[in-house]
């Protein structure tokens, strides 16, 4: 905001410069009081008049400028700006101060005169309609002297002769003086002490050597990205559990294997008609002395029908075991 406000006044000196020649304003780099830090001296509901407040180097010269701040409109108005007497209005002429109207007035007939005597810059307006903005008023030019001390303040005051609206009724304001105090920049010196180095003086023969680098032309590889083939999982299927077929055991019905009867030797007796033998094995055959003697043979026609008879039950029996042999084998 400072740069701003700098930058601003070397402008309105420079076009002071062009305008009015000889009478023209140096850009000096002073600095002005910023409105916003000023508002707790301002008053509600009515015109605040206001003084700048500056400070400035010793013989520089300093734009100060007079202010509106709630304005409710006015036309017609007298205003003193009273300086200090130490300090040199800049001018046109003997009594012409080099002044500039701002935009809180630009809508009105203005002008401007100086007493060197009362030490007044005299400001002045009239018109047919109010001018209602906030803003400058005017600007009037300024010179500290230049051997003014570090930290002196010289008084800007402001007389409100008349102060109007487009209907001359008079505008309700308050007036808020300012100041110019004198600044002096700080001065930094530095001094700088000459350091002599005495270094022997060596003979040195540069040989350059250019060398020229081949060009190397890169050619990127050409990467094929092979995306993996997509494995589907197996599918497995649960294995079909059929239920156990249950045989029924197989059961063969027991083979009844005739007793085996061990034949006895026949026994050949002489064939008498005294002797007869049962047909039955089992049974005795009772002798001639009263004896009983197993297996005899009956003889006649009985006899040879025995013998015939069990003849067929020794091969029958034999044939029987061969075959239950065969079987377990």
């Amino acid at each position: 905001m400072e740069s701003i406000k700098k930058a601003a006044a070397i402008l309105c000196s420079a076009a002071a410069l062009a305008v009015f020649g000889a009478a023209a304003i140096p850009a000096d780099a002073f600095e002005t009081v910023d409105l916003q830090d000023r508002a707790g001296e301002l008053k509600a509901n009515m015109v605040n008049i206001i003084a700048d407040q500056v400070y400035a180097e010793p013989g520089e010269t300093v734009d100060f400028r007079v202010l509106l701040s709630g304005n409710t409109g006015f036309t017609n108005s007298g205003i003193a700006l009273v300086y200090d007497e130490a300090l040199d209005v800049v001018t046109e002429g003997k009594d012409d101060p080099v002044t500039e109207v701002g935009n809180a007035a630009r809508t009105l007939m203005t002008d401007d005169s100086l007493n060197t005597k009362e030490r007044i810059i005299a400001f002045s307006s009239s018109g047919m309609i109010n001018a209602t903005e906030d803003g400058t008023l005017f600007t009037a030019h300024l010179t500290v002297p230049e051997n003014a001390a570090d930290g002196t303040t010289y008084p800007m005051t402001i007389e409100i002769r008349h102060f109007q609206d487009e209907r001359q009724k008079a505008v309700t304001n308050t007036v808020i003086d300012g100041w110019i105090k004198v600044r002096k920049p700080v001065v930094t010196t530095t001094v700088t002490t000459p350091v002599t180095t005495t270094l022997p003086v060596t003979s040195t023969t540069v040989v350059t050597t250019t060398v020229t680098a081949p060009v190397t032309t890169l050619t990127p590889p050409v990467t094929t990205v092979t995306e993996p083939p997509v494995t589907q999982p197996p599918v497995t299927e649960p294995p079909a559990t059929e239920p156990p077929v249950t045989q029924p055991p197989a059961t063969e019905p027991p083979v009844t294997e005739p007793p085996v009867t061990t034949a006895e030797p026949t026994v050949t007796e002489p064939v008498t008609s005294k002797t007869k033998r049962s047909l039955d094995p089992n049974h005795g055959v009772t002798t001639a002395k009263g004896g009983t003697k197993a297996g005899a043979v009956q003889t006649g026609e009985a006899g040879a029908g025995a013998a015939v008879a069990g003849l067929l039950l020794a091969v029958g029996t034999a044939a029987a075991m061969n075959k239950r042999r065969k079987d377990e084998d």
